[in-house]
């Protein structure tokens, strides 16, 4: 904060200077100018930046995570550790009250003990049928979270088999889904089809029906709403996930869904590449 009060007071001297001695401007008019100038500058900055700072129709982040439910057959379990996905999750589920038969947990988050505490408010059923392996890793992760001595292999042992029983105990009355960027060990026990934007999880190869998802993107084709790297980046998926139902398609046969899926995929993604803004 001093270095800034330092820097503007140095800018103020030597300006003031500029004008009194190379511009021979009257003393009493230098603080005039130096407003108009700084009034200007700060209009510069305004008008120059104001298409990447205004979010007032980006809505990107809202669709992605609401077509990321529209995806899930209810009722629904969601295991996610991307942030991007989670919170505006939150908003939807618990603001506007909307989805929900779908219940979305954050896979970072069930690394803290604390967390425990919400899942057991916000979604009994599920903290119930899992309780028994949430108590031994809450017990296994104590050491960690109070700077003890422990053992990490042992930590995420507990922890592989929590996600486990999360999915294993809730395939029978939920369909399970999976948004997640690392390779968890517990993924290698269940096969993974590609619906809409997730991976719904099977406990065997059985065909899965999904007619061809109807996403909702919002200002995707407008090139005036900014698209950031991380936003581009996320979009990206959309029509990578309908390539992927697309081959998980032509498998079982289904030849003329799989044309179907990667004619929309195209189109979406030479929009994608005509509205990149930059």
């Amino acid at each position: 904060m001093s270095f800034t009060f330092l820097v503007a007071g140095g800018a103020w001297f030597l300006s003031n200077l500029i004008l009194t001695r190379v511009a021979k401007l009257p003393k009493r008019l230098v603080p005039t100018v130096l407003l108009l100038i700084s009034v200007l500058l700060a209009s510069l900055a305004f008008f120059k930046n104001y298409q990447k700072q205004d979010k007032s129709r980006n809505y990107f982040a809202y669709d992605y995570t609401a077509n990321i439910l529209r995806s899930a057959d209810p009722p629904a379990l969601i295991l996610t550790d991307i942030w991007d996905y989670y919170a505006p999750y939150l908003y939807i589920h618990f603001v506007e009250g909307k989805d929900q038969g779908k219940i979305m947990l954050d896979l970072e988050l069930l690394r803290r003990s604390w967390y425990y505490n919400f899942v057991r408010q916000a979604h009994p059923e599920i903290y119930r049928k899992s309780e028994r392996e949430i108590k031994e890793f809450v017990e296994a992760v104590y050491p960690f979270e109070h700077q003890e001595e422990f053992d990490p292999n042992f930590i995420e042992a507990k922890y592989q088999n929590l996600l486990s029983s999360l999915v294993q105990k809730n395939l029978s009355d939920r369909s399970v889904h999976l948004m997640l960027a690392k390779a968890e060990a517990f993924r290698r026990n269940y096969y993974q089809i590609p619906q809409g934007m997730t991976y719904r999880v099977n406990s065997d190869s059985q065909y899965l029906p999904y007619p061809p998802p109807r996403f909702e993107l919002r200002g995707l084709d407008d090139p005036k709403i900014f698209k950031d790297g991380r936003t581009r980046f996320h979009l990206s998926f959309y029509p990578i996930r309908l390539e992927e139902r697309a081959k998980y398609e032509e498998v079982f046969g289904f030849d003329s869904l799989a044309s179907e899926l990667n004619q929309l995929a195209r189109q979406l993604r030479a929009s994608l590449n005509q509205n990149q803004s930059i």
